[in-house]
């Protein structure tokens, strides 16, 4: 069960699992853990051949390079 709260007339999702070196919040735990590795000492494992960005999610680093090819695959 998703649970949610009122705010001003929108529903949020409660996010409950904060992270203990920023503070910023999640909904799901697997959120919090992507976002964490981006807080570690290792650096990023994927990076951009063509301006050298990294990501910590190989995911991330596609859609970038997407963005070097004009490429929107995606409608508003």
């Amino acid at each position: 069960e998703e649970k949610e709260e009122e705010e001003g007339g929108k529903r949020k999702r409660k996010k409950p699992f904060p992270c203990s070196r920023c503070g910023k919040s999640f909904p799901e735990s697997a959120a919090l853990l992507r976002h964490q590795r981006g807080h570690g000492a290792e650096p990023p494992g994927h990076s951009c051949p063509r301006c050298g960005a990294a990501f910590a999610e190989g995911s991330a680093l596609l859609a970038h390079l997407r963005g070097h090819a004009g490429d929107k695959p995606y409608t508003c």
